[in-house]
């Protein structure tokens, strides 16, 4: 055994909370998903094979244990975080500094198949043809932006828990 984190009380509530509050969260978010499809008319009558369940299933967990990957960035990332801090940084911000290289994989991989895709069917000038998009690129830049934000509360948490941050990340 490397080593031992105790745990307070205090603590033990407030994971299993935000464990709740993410279990909350993805019910509702499912509730609005079969709404959606009610209201719509659509239904998932499209029937899988065994083998494309199990794909399915090995994806998903893959992804799972692969959205860990992110937590290790942050622990081996120290190291960055402490030069930004010595060079200036706002010790707030200077996380940015390890998630800059951690990301930098999903980043290729996020935007390289979606742009294959359009590529493959030529449909670049749907990105900008419709004056109705603008409010999807405003969505999505929102998104983005709370998803950034979640990072940073992400990393103030986690730091400011000391060894304990590892471990609840």
């Amino acid at each position: 055994m490397i080593g031992t984190v105790r745990v307070s009380l205090r603590h033990l509530i407030q994971l299993v909370g935000g464990e709740g509050l993410l279990a909350v969260s993805l019910l509702l978010c499912a509730i609005a998903s079969i709404n959606r499809d009610r209201v719509t008319g659509r239904s998932s009558s499209r029937s899988f094979s065994r083998a494309q369940s199990n794909i399915a299933v090995l994806i998903a967990v893959a992804a799972g244990v692969l959205s860990s990957m992110l937590n290790i960035g942050f622990v081996f990332g120290g190291s960055l975080a402490d030069k930004a801090k010595t060079s200036g940084c706002p010790a707030l911000v200077a996380s940015v500094a390890i998630w800059v290289p951690a990301l930098l994989g999903g980043l290729i991989s996020d935007m390289g198949y979606p742009a294959y895709l359009i590529f493959r069917s030529k449909s670049w000038s749907n990105l900008f043809a419709n004056r109705g998009n603008v409010g999807c690129w405003l969505r999505a830049s929102s998104m983005g932006v709370l998803w950034f934000g979640a990072i940073l509360l992400y990393e103030f948490g986690a730091s400011n828990m000391g060894s304990a941050g590892a471990v609840y990340g």
